[in-house]
C-alpha cells in the first residue's frame, strides 16, 4: 500500500510542474521494455503499449513505483490550440478485488492534493459505449499557484490491471481539453491493448 501511495503523490506531481521535466536519454526503467520501432514503450509486466507520440499528446515521463513492476506511471502534455497545456498522467496498477468506482474514492484525495478552492463539476461513471473504456470519472475546478485549473481524474478497471487518468489543464480550455483528452482515449484503445496476467 506504501508503493500506491507514493505513486499517487508523483502522480499528483506529475500532473503540474514535473510535467516540464524531459524523458531521460538513458534506458527506460526495468518496468519498461522498447518496442522494436524504438519509440514506444512496453509495460513489461502487462504488455501496454504507450507510444511516445499518441493523438497529439507526447510522452514526457515514466516511472516504475514497484521493483515488480505491476504499478507504473506514465505523462504525456499536449499543446491546446490558441496556446495552454494539457497535462496527462496515466497509471497502470494491479490492485486486486476493487471497482473502478471504489479505485477512484481511493485515488480522489491525493490527486487533488496541493490544490486550493476545489469545486467538483461533475462526478459518475466514465460510459463510452462501444469504446472500451468504461470506468469512473470526475472534473473539478480549482486553483494552482495562482491560476484557474482543470482538472480531470478517471479510472478504469480492465481485470488484473486497473487505469487512472489524470489530467490538468487551463479552465478556460476545457472544451478544446476533453476533445484532446477524449482524442487520445480513443487511440490508445485503438492499440488494442493486452493487459496480459500475470501467471
Amino acid at each position: 500500500m506504501r508503493s500506491f501511495v507514493a505513486g499517487m503523490v508523483f502522480l499528483a506531481t506529475l500532473g503540474g510542474a514535473a510535467m516540464a521535466v524531459p524523458v531521460s536519454a538513458e534506458a527506460p526503467p526495468k518496468a519498461f521494455s522498447l518496442a522494436k520501432d524504438g519509440h514506444t514503450l512496453i509495460h513489461q509486466e502487462s504488455g501496454t503499449k504507450l507510444p511516445e507520440t499518441l493523438a497529439g499528446f507526447r510522452r514526457v515521463g515514466e516511472k516504475a513505483f514497484d521493483g515488480s513492476g505491476q504499478y507504473v506511471g506514465v505523462a504525456y502534455a499536449d499543446t491546446l490550440p490558441g496556446g495552454g497545456k494539457v497535462s496527462l498522467t496515466l497509471a497502470i496498477v494491479h490492485i486486486k478485488d476493487m471497482t473502478a468506482q471504489q479505485h477512484f474514492i481511493i485515488a480522489k484525495p491525493m490527486v487533488l492534493k496541493g490544490l486550493g478552492d476545489v469545486k467538483t463539476v461533475s462526478e459518475g461513471p466514465y460510459d463510452r459505449p462501444g469504446k472500451g473504456a468504461d470506468g469512473y470519472l470526475g472534473l473539478y475546478d480549482a486553483q494552482a499557484g495562482g491560476k484557474p485549473v482543470s482538472v480531470g481524474l478517471w479510472t478504469i478497471d480492465r481485470g488484473y490491471w486497473a487505469l487512472r487518468g489524470r489530467a490538468e489543464f487551463p479552465q478556460d480550455k476545457r472544451a478544446e481539453a476533453q476533445a484532446a483528452i477524449d482524442r487520445f482515449v480513443d487511440a490508445f484503445t485503438a492499440l488494442d491493448q493486452p493487459y496480459n496476467h500475470r501467471p
